[in-house]
């Protein structure tokens, strides 16, 4: 199972409502969090649903920073971090994780940017460095310079650290724009 972790999500859990229905459409989701359940017989991500890393300890997994996270008491190996590359206490949380961090905001500069939105609600973001799919050992990569499309509505970084999350766990090639 591929997991990832959701830090500090906020009271609207907008990433997590966000990446539970991204995931529903690539493999199936168990979610754990206040509540435990399934989308699909055998789901192939698990998301672990917390407001503090504290205690924690997880290998190849995608860890999402939302807008408030806590907790640097973690054993998280071989895992990244994905951040609001805008919100500089992700950014400084991240660093002091450790771990290495995929910036995602509507800037050119980093990592998973937004490249436009279509009428019909199609996000397409743009990848503008090369990534290695976690658990792969390098073995897996995501070649920067492309595009990929998403389509969901709601709010742009929800959008843009789930697409880099489902880009880290190897969901490229079905999320590439045609």
């Amino acid at each position: 199972m591929k997991k990832i972790i959701i830090c500090g999500d906020g009271k609207d859990r907008a990433i997590t409502r966000k990446l539970v229905d991204l995931c529903s459409r690539y493999g199936g989701a168990m979610v754990c969090g206040r509540n435990i359940y399934e989308t699909c017989r055998r789901p192939e991500y698990i998301i672990i649903c917390t407001d503090t890393l504290a205690g924690i300890s997880c290998s190849s997994c995608v860890v999402i920073l939302g807008s408030d996270p806590a907790g640097k008491d973690v054993w998280l190996r071989d895992s990244v971090c994905v951040i609001d590359a805008s919100d500089i206490r992700a950014v400084r949380f991240a660093e002091e994780l450790g771990l290495p961090s995929v910036g995602c905001s509507v800037s050119g500069s980093d990592t998973v940017t937004l490249s436009s939105v279509s009428i019909e609600n199609d996000f397409c973001i743009s990848l503008n460095r090369s990534l290695e799919v976690v658990g792969s050992k390098g073995r897996e990569k995501v070649d920067g310079s492309q595009e990929f499309i998403i389509r969901s509505s709601g709010e742009i970084y929800p959008i843009l650290a789930c697409g880099a999350a489902l880009l880290l766990t190897g969901k490229a090639s079905e999320m590439r724009k045609n």
